[in-house]
């Protein structure tokens, strides 16, 4: 009759115990989630009364390397505009890789849009759309990857998935201006690519 209290205390203290591991767990996986921002060197002249960038060409402070996570955010990002067919999206997708390819590679990208076309693509099938999945990337050397994509065509009636092979050569040349800047921070500039279907396809 006298030791409830006691059990009372130390059933109390087991619970406060638990809810205090939940709480230090849940507060460490909020932490986790918080994305973790990267500085660039970039400065990005600004109007003093509005504080809105202004068009003029950015001052870069100091050399800036990129991690292997940004260049395979900004390559699966140039790939997801290459294979994504969409009519609110996709001349805008088409420009963008034009503008992030120099050289021989807008070359590549004017003869895959030829050979593809997503535009006529969407005429000749209304309602046609595709969408497109990065299922692994793999460096090889500097400047190159190889990266496996899932096309996947959403017809009125049927579905067709696709796998490609891609092989890009790429450089990094910095931002200029205060659009290539937000745009493309790292300055990702494909110079090379081919995209061969994979057997895997259906």
């Amino acid at each position: 009759m006298y030791t409830k209290p006691a059990v009372e205390r130390n059933r109390a203290f087991v619970l406060f115990l638990l809810a205090l591991l939940a709480f230090i767990s849940l507060s460490w996986a909020i932490l986790l989630l918080i994305p973790q921002h990267t500085d660039v060197p970039w400065i990005v002249p600004v109007n003093p009364k509005t504080g809105l960038p202004v068009l003029r060409p950015i001052r870069i402070t100091t050399a800036y390397t990129p991690n292997r996570l940004e260049i395979q955010y900004f390559s699966a990002r140039w790939l997801r505009d290459l294979f994504t067919i969409n009519p609110a999206l996709s001349m805008k997708y088409i420009t963008t890789d034009y503008t992030e390819s120099a050289g021989e590679g807008r070359n590549q990208l004017k003869t895959w849009e030829s050979v593809h076309q997503p535009i006529t693509q969407m005429e000749k099938y209304p309602g046609l759309t595709a969408s497109a999945r990065i299922l692994s990337t793999s460096f090889m050397g500097s400047g190159n990857l190889f990266i496996r994509v899932q096309q996947t065509k959403h017809y009125p009636q049927r579905t067709s998935v696709r796998i490609w092979n891609c092989t890009i050569n790429y450089a990094l040349i910095p931002p200029t201006t205060v659009e290539q800047a937000y745009q493309n921070p790292i300055g990702f500039t494909v110079r090379q690519f081919v995209c061969t279907r994979s057997l895997a396809s259906t």
